[in-house]
């Protein structure tokens, strides 16, 4: 599949603004997701500034990947976080538990 350059520059700069914004809005990333999202940051910024300077069509199939590559590791970071909601969830309802079976003695 062929993609002009501008078309790419256009998805790269798309998924660089949702990238920036997970990264400054996200709490309670951990150290492994943050730096993973940074990553995902520098590979597109760096294939944006390749963009810029190309003379001519290009083959975009390691964006193509990147961008695979960040949508994986920004799934794993959603099934993290929902597995830790779904533990608070599980914890709220042991507490309560607890706390009606202490206020019977």
């Amino acid at each position: 599949m062929s993609v002009s350059n501008k078309k790419a520059k256009d998805r790269l700069i798309n998924a660089l603004g949702d990238l920036y914004r997970v990264e400054r809005h996200s709490t309670g990333m951990s150290s492994a997701q943050k730096i993973a999202v940074k990553d995902a940051i520098s590979a597109l910024e760096a294939e944006y500034m390749a963009i810029l300077t190309a003379n001519g069509p290009a083959s975009y199939l390691k964006v193509t990947n990147e961008f695979k590559n960040a949508k994986s590791e920004l799934d794993t970071i959603v099934a993290e976080r929902t597995a830790i909601a779904n533990s608070f969830v599980t914890a709220a309802k042991i507490l309560g538990s607890i706390t009606q079976v202490l206020k019977l003695f």
